[in-house]
């Protein structure tokens, strides 16, 4: 799908660690955390080859200003 930068979107970045250690970061535009995280999954999705075991992880979300 394609992405779409809507006027009001924030720069976030989306984290996965697992047990202190971080697995991969993501930094995009989204409206909101959720949207983040969303948008992080999608990117998954068009390039399988970036995914990973996300068994386990903590994900996090922080606005970057």
């Amino acid at each position: 799908m394609a992405f779409e930068f809507r006027s009001g979107m924030k720069m976030y970045e989306v984290t996965w660690e697992r047990d202190g250690e971080k697995l991969h970061v993501v930094n995009l535009h989204a409206a909101d955390e959720v949207g983040a995280i969303v948008r992080a999954e999608e990117i998954f999705a068009e390039h399988p080859e970036l995914d990973f075991d996300r068994n386990d992880t903590v994900v996090r979300v922080r606005l970057l200003v």
